[in-house]
């Protein structure tokens, strides 16, 4: 878990109410991935779901179908974790509100514009120290 540093006297802190808007925003953001987490996990535990050869079919057709039912498994999986991380983004953004630190770039401790927080409100970095992440 990152240490969240104090943000520079220079810092203008998003007002309680946007801040208020944001945590809502978050909050209705939470519920709704954690729904659908919970519909992947459903389907993925589906006991009516047989594999492939299991009804009789041919090899041949049984080979696509095995083919078929592991890549939505992979997919299933690569969506459940892409999810994961978004929610554990929107659980540090809602604790960065408790801390009265939201709306501040974890590295620079810069402002992140609010545009950015609008696009991706659980955003911990700004546009600049973001792109210096993806590049390595």
């Amino acid at each position: 878990m990152p240490t969240t540093i104090a943000p520079s006297k220079h810092h203008k802190r998003e007002t309680g109410a946007n801040t208020k808007k944001f945590e809502e925003l978050l909050l209705r953001e939470r519920a709704s991935l954690a729904d659908e987490r919970t519909r992947l996990r459903s389907r993925a535990s589906d006991k009516g779901v047989s594999m492939p050869y299991e009804d009789g079919g041919d090899v041949d057709e049984g080979t696509v179908d095995l083919s078929n039912y592991l890549m939505a498994k992979e997919i299933d999986a690569s969506v459940e974790e892409s999810l994961e991380d978004t929610l554990h983004g929107i659980d540090l953004a809602l604790r960065k509100i408790q801390k009265g630190t939201y709306g501040t770039c974890d590295i620079c401790q810069k402002r992140i514009p609010k545009a950015r927080l609008e696009a991706i409100p659980h955003a911990t970095l700004c546009m600049n120290c973001q792109s210096l992440v993806e590049e390595f």
